[in-house]
């Protein structure tokens, strides 16, 4: 299994399959067959560049927890092609989810700018790794900036949590208020405030 993962790490997708039929413990099987559907999902016979499926297979390795093998495809991947939005996807979550909290926030900033129809998403995961990281002004300010529906009542969520840590009360009460107002309210809003 790992004899694989070092032949991923490598690139070299061919021996990695190879390896993987050698791999009779059933743990890993989920695993293995996660990274051959990213490896055979390629069609080398389109006019789809090689590097597509090194995306492809630096998700699979996001998605299967192996935080380091997926950055370093992504990476590689960001060197042949620097519009290609998945290794930035893959490179911002990879970190966020490491608690790398300022390379995330880079990375989520530059998909913001390339990637214009999820912005929204994007500066919501600003926000929590501001938020995580304690740094709540910084929070704040990209929640504010946060004006689509997609996550409207989050948003107000979080601004609530937010003020409340930098203990402006009256602001917090505000964005209570404006929570209470929206269709789509949980009994939890009512429970946890």
């Amino acid at each position: 299994f790992y004899a694989g993962l070092i032949e991923i790490r490598n690139r070299n997708y061919t021996k990695a399959l190879e390896q993987r039929k050698q791999v009779k413990t059933t743990q890993y099987l989920p695993i293995i067959s996660s990274f051959q559907k990213a490896i055979q999902s390629y069609d080398s016979s389109k006019a789809v560049p090689q590097y597509y499926q090194d995306g492809l297979v630096s998700l699979a390795a996001l998605k299967n927890g192996y935080f380091n093998l997926a950055r370093k495809i992504a990476l590689e991947t960001i060197l042949q092609d620097e519009n290609y939005i998945l290794p930035y996807q893959v490179l911002s979550y990879a970190h966020f989810l490491t608690n790398n909290r300022d390379t995330a926030i880079e990375y989520f900033l530059k998909l913001a700018d390339f990637d214009k129809k999820n912005t929204d998403t994007y500066q919501f995961l600003i926000w929590v790794a501001y938020y995580r990281k304690g740094d709540y002004t910084s929070s704040i300010l990209y929640l504010s900036q946060n004006k689509g529906n997609k996550y409207q009542l989050d948003t107000l969520r979080y601004l609530v949590v937010d003020y409340l840590e930098i203990e402006e009360y009256t602001k917090a009460i505000e964005s209570r208020q404006r929570v209470l107002g929206q269709s789509d309210i949980k009994n939890s809003d009512f429970f946890l405030f």
